[in-house]
């Protein structure tokens, strides 16, 4: 897989688990509103019914009185959310008949029944409010894991992208580094990477065996001028040296190599490090091969022993 795909892809995934988890909240808060709702729409109309019954019996017009307490036996019969109520809406029915008829002046089994239907809404009321709590936490759980499923989704994406794509990167610039401190030996080594980054590895590891062959030639090449260098400088019977920009000696022939080991030679060394300033003692003949390198003639070895002192 190329490193553009890897990435879309791991961008993908997270953003697929970040939709997840927001769904998920959703339908955790979508499931919990009909149950709050069914507590206020339904057991909520029941109690009122009772507290209204509760008024009408207070009331002092005995006309009003049987309206107001008709109109709430009414709202309770058309409210019954549980089973329990149906018998107990019927009681209440007939209780309240005799007691606003004044045939029964005891209204203690009423208020009894009026009690025991708002018992009943309000045990139906603690049971939705449980499963609105039992949702609610369902839907915290299913959060947390989402949330965590998300975390770990994103860890494993870093770190394949971190193992197939940035390290990768940074081995090549390594590699590349490695190369700038003329280390040989360095090569990208990177089996996890993906596979346009494997080629580049591979290409450039390619180029580094290729200069490094050529390097092989070159430096082949260079002994060899060096060697015929040295050889026709040692058909001269004088002393020869050459000597390069920075005034080190890059060539001598026997009879100079000789000449350099001799006491004399520190003072002679001292002498040609000055020829590419423009400092050549006068009995030093110098010929300038094109600002490169300057060929030394020091004359017979025998004169110029007689001509230098230690220093």
């Amino acid at each position: 897989m190329k490193a553009a795909s890897e990435i879309r892809l791991g961008l993908g995934i997270m953003l697929g688990m970040q939709a997840l988890m927001t769904l998920g909240a959703i339908g955790a808060l979508s499931r919990m509103s009909p149950a709050i709702e069914r507590i206020i729409t339904e057991n909520e109309v029941s109690i009122e019914a009772v507290e209204d019954m509760l008024a009408a019996l207070a009331s002092p017009d005995a006309a009003q009185r049987r309206k107001d307490f008709e109109v709430a036996l009414q709202k309770a019969r058309d409210n019954v959310t549980e089973d329990e109520e149906k018998p107990l809406i019927e009681a209440i029915g007939n209780e309240g008949k005799a007691v606003l008829s004044g045939a029964n002046t005891d209204s203690g089994s009423l208020v009894r029944s009026l009690r025991a239907l708002s018992d009943v809404n309000r045990s139906s009321m603690h049971r939705a409010d449980d499963r609105a709590k039992r949702l609610g936490a369902a839907g915290a759980w299913t959060a947390v894991l989402i949330g965590l499923a998300s975390f770990l989704a994103s860890a494993f994406v870093f770190r394949r992208i971190s193992r197939r794509i940035l390290a990768p990167i940074e081995e090549l610039r390594s590699v590349i580094e490695a190369r700038r401190e003329r280390d040989p030996h360095r090569r990208i080594a990177m089996r996890a990477a993906t596979a346009d980054l494997q080629s580049v590895g591979d290409a450039l590891n390619d180029l580094i065996e290729t200069r490094k062959e050529e390097g092989g030639a070159r430096s082949d090449m260079l002994a060899a001028e060096r060697a015929a260098l040295i050889l026709l400088l040692d058909r001269s019977t004088e002393a020869v040296a050459v000597v390069d920009r920075s005034g080190r000696i890059a060539a001598a022939n026997t009879a100079c190599d000789i000449l350099l080991s001799s006491a004399t030679g520190p003072r002679l060394k001292a002498m040609l490090e000055s020829v590419p300033s423009g400092q050549a003692p006068p009995h030093v003949r110098v010929e300038d091969a094109r600002g490169q390198a300057w060929i030394c003639f020091l004359g017979e070895m025998l004169a110029l022993k007689d001509t230098i002192r230690p220093a």
